[in-house]
């Protein structure tokens, strides 16, 4: 009788080591697995603006038909790997006062978190997007060049 006893409480007490053995080899993947932790700007960049890009049928329902987007990073070479440019470029808005670039800079905040979520997960501390509201061309708009068209975002 005291040996059946025993051999169970041996079998939980084997069962629980292999837990935990387990878990603890689990714990140590997971450290070892982050992909991104030894990128360098470039493959960042490139890694968080795919990962971060917007449905261009999400950014019409925000913006409008015609509204396009493109990323940019910082400077090949440069000092400057935590900020990213966002630029929106829109077909048009108005009326051009700075409360109307403030509402689409609010409207685009669910596309530069993701960006700036994106950011964090490669590895880049301290992220910031400067979000720059442009016209279909790139362009500043006209009557615009006293008003904030640019914001710089962090999270």
């Amino acid at each position: 009788m005291m040996n059946k006893y025993f051999k169970k409480k041996l079998l939980l007490v084997g069962l629980l080591l292999s837990l935990f053995v387990m878990l603890g080899a689990c714990s140590k993947n997971n450290e070892q697995s982050k992909p991104h932790e030894n990128l360098r700007p470039f493959e960042q960049f490139e890694t968080a603006s795919q990962a971060s890009r917007p449905n261009l049928k999400e950014l019409e329902m925000a913006f409008g038909r015609g509204a396009s987007w493109e990323m940019g990073g910082a400077p090949f070479g440069g000092e400057v790997t935590n900020e990213y440019e966002f630029m929106l470029k829109l077909p048009q808005i108005g009326p051009i006062e700075q409360s109307t670039f403030d509402e689409i800079k609010v409207k685009a905040q669910p596309f530069t978190d993701k960006l700036l979520d994106e950011m964090k997960k490669v590895g880049i501390e301290h992220p910031v997007v400067n979000l720059k509201i442009l016209d279909e061309n790139k362009n500043q708009f006209k009557r615009s060049e006293h008003l904030t068209t640019t914001y710089r975002l962090t999270k």
